[in-house]
């Protein structure tokens, strides 16, 4: 689990970032999961790409001089998370939408050091899923959790070309491994080319589909979504972690401009905000 890979490396303190490539396009979807956990960088975006109203009129002007503003770059250079952290004047999370149907790939790193914002969305999604299964944080790190979406026939050729996963692993979730490996044919392939022995060992050449027992309801099953996303209970979590944090943004910058604009407001209400 990613997460126990993070709190491992911050525990070491021979680390401050922890990078990777955030892959879109095909059956690669990091750039889309990757960010909502923390994983940030900067991306190149056509400014005219971004919605029409507030939201391109956020992210475009917020990089330029007010002077500049009749005259939008082609290109515009921001950060993932400043896209995803993004809300409109209603507090609703527009950049999370815009992101999550126009992801694309990036170099991503997680900023292992204290008080970043790759920790407190870490934080805030382990405190939040422990609470959910009524565990310690302890105990839901240490919980036999899948190491991706194993309901995803593309997860699992992915991991079997690419992981090197051990055997115990692919047995752990047997019954989602014979549900990916009957449902797709690329997944046999992969068994066939890298784990040759599972199809003797787990009878894949005598059973079929229909033979395979119903999904158990344990607490530790995780539910992937049609589209390759994430479960939607950790969409929802990570969603309201980054729409807080926008939400905290735009209440700063609003006082920014309040301060900017003192001749016309009265600056002894500013706490109020």
């Amino acid at each position: 689990m990613v997460a126990t890979q993070i709190v491992n490396a911050i525990k070491s303190g021979n680390f401050d970032e922890i990078s990777l490539s955030a892959a879109a396009g095909g059956s690669f979807n990091g750039a889309l999961i990757w960010p909502k956990f923390g994983y940030d960088g900067e991306i190149e975006v056509p400014a005219r790409s971004f919605p029409e109203g507030d939201f391109r009129d956020g992210m475009v002007f917020s990089h330029m001089g007010p002077e500049d503003n009749d005259n939008i770059p082609s290109n515009l250079k921001v950060m993932v998370s400043d896209i995803l952290a993004y809300v409109d004047s209603s507090g609703n999370p527009v950049g999370w939408e815009w992101w999550s149907q126009n992801y694309r790939s990036f170099s991503a790193s997680f900023d292992l050091r204290e008080g970043s914002y790759s920790r407190r969305i870490m934080n805030g999604y382990l405190k939040r899923k422990s609470d959910e299964l009524n565990l310690t944080p302890e105990q839901y790190l240490s919980s036999p959790l899948p190491p991706f979406n194993v309901e995803s026939p593309a997860c699992w050729r992915l991991a079997l070309l690419n992981w090197g996963l051990p055997e115990e692993t692919i047995l752990s979730f047997r019954e989602e491994f014979k549900r990916a490996y009957y449902s797709s044919e690329l997944v046999q392939e992969a068994v066939r080319s890298s784990y040759p022995e599972l199809i003797k060992k787990l009878d894949l050449f005598k059973t079929n589909q229909g033979e395979l027992p119903a999904l158990s309801g344990d607490r530790t099953q995780r539910r992937a979504s049609s589209d390759g996303d994430l479960p939607a209970e950790d969409n929802a979590i990570l969603k309201s972690i980054w729409t807080q944090i926008g939400r905290e943004k735009s209440l700063r910058a609003l006082k920014a401009d309040i301060l900017e604009d003192s001749d016309n407001q009265d600056l002894l209400t500013i706490q109020d905000l």
